[in-house]
């Protein structure tokens, strides 16, 4: 093949490579493509593996052994909230945050006892839920909130809503909800750290599969000799409804990226928790600006395009493989050191595709060659000669 004919068709290909890298680097927005991308990122959590488990919170559950034990059907007696949040004061929890609706009144009485004791505490953190109402002719925003008493003597009040993702998952948290804090931004300002901004959405930093904060069960809370003080004391404590065993369901249960290991839903309370300690320890997942995205995808796909053109297709096929390894490889430090979520399924994938349309491409041309040569030679050179030719070309 002349020298300026095979320069020509290796600045064909990088420029094929160039496209294909732009492509690339449009279709992480669109839904496929951001489906494959956030996939990608919750292998990334599996990959970089737990985290330290938070020291400073603790989930009181609302769970199975719980109803066991009390005897009670839900939603249970209100004063028993109220003496669960008189325990945790006189423990010493810093903040004690209800992931519990109280939006109907019950008796009276029941409601005064819960009323007077989130006002002792002076700390406590209350649930509202938002709604979005639409008919045929307007859009109207519901508000589930506590009683009105119960707001006045609560520390902060804030939504509990979640962002699911198309797949269902919930990997970011906005931390204003219809000009309402979220539960966790208003948890994180009542400890003493409100969050430096409020009008973003946040990648939440899982730290690992459920359970992922030290548990103790609701009806144990109550005993000092099942659960000393110093559990609770200096604690963002979390009360709310955990799931059963085995993973079962519960109505507050949702995707995690952890839930491709090990299969198991996470509780929305500990959907909180996980907001709450991304927030105090100032470790957000950030995705990789769109502009350090391209040149990513560019520089790595350029590199396929420029290897497929100077090796053999198994060679090719080889260092490519090297290469997207390598290329996950840094995705993966990048997530584990620094919380930067960089795309990589996209690139990966179009590397292969790369690869497979170069090969394609010198078999096609090679087979052609060698057509072109057989015609050629055929009818004045001996049949060994032509072979030998063809075999001095493939060498080269």
């Amino acid at each position: 093949m002349p020298r300026a004919w095979a320069a020509r068709l290796r600045w064909k290909r990088l420029a094929v490579g160039a496209c294909i890298a732009v492509a690339v680097w449009l279709a992480q927005w669109a839904p496929t493509g951001k489906l494959l991308e956030e996939k990608g990122l919750d292998l990334l959590f599996i990959l970089r593996g737990p985290l330290a488990v938070p020291e400073d919170l603790v989930l009181v559950a609302v769970d199975d052994p719980s109803f066991s034990e009390l005897q009670l059907q839900w939603p249970w007696p209100r004063s028993l909230h109220g003496k669960l949040i008189d325990r945790l004061r006189k423990a010493g929890a810093r903040v004690i945050a209800v992931d519990i609706l109280f939006a109907e009144p019950s008796t009276p009485l029941e409601d005064a006892a819960l009323i007077a004791s989130a006002a002792r505490a002076g700390s406590v953190v209350l649930a509202t839920d938002i709604r979005l109402v639409e008919t045929t002719t307007l859009q109207h925003v519901l508000r589930v909130s506590p009683l009105p008493a119960l707001q006045q003597a609560a520390a902060g009040v804030g939504a509990v809503n979640q962002i699911l993702d198309e797949d269902g998952v919930i990997r970011r948290a906005r931390l204003v909800i219809a000009d309402q804090p979220s539960f966790a931004a208003e948890v994180a300002r009542v400890a003493g750290q409100p969050p430096s901004a409020l009008d973003r959405v946040i990648g939440i930093n899982y730290t690992s599969p459920p359970p992922a904060i030290h548990t103790v069960s609701y009806a144990q809370a109550f005993s000092d000799s099942d659960v000393p003080d110093s559990t609770f004391t200096g604690r963002i404590v979390f009360v709310g409804r955990a799931l059963g065993p085995a993973g079962r369901p519960v109505d507050d249960a949702y995707y995690t990226p952890y839930f491709l290991k090990g299969r198991r839903q996470t509780s929305g309370v500990e959907v909180h928790a996980a907001i709450v300690d991304t927030l105090l320890r100032q470790r957000p997942i950030v995705q990789m600006r769109p502009g350090f995205n391209l040149v990513w995808a560019v520089v790595w796909l350029l590199g396929v395009v420029i290897v497929s053109t100077m090796v053999g297709p198994w060679t090719g096929l080889l260092v490519t493989l090297a290469m997207g390894i390598a290329q996950g490889a840094c995705a993966l430090v990048a997530f584990s050191t620094t919380n930067v979520w960089v795309g990589w399924v996209t690139p990966l994938l179009a590397g292969g595709l790369i690869y497979g349309v170069t090969a394609l491409d010198g078999w096609r041309r090679t087979r052609s060659e060698r057509q072109f040569i057989r015609r050629a030679f055929q009818h004045y050179v001996h049949p060994a000669v032509v072979q030998a030719i063809i075999d001095v070309l493939r060498a080269h």
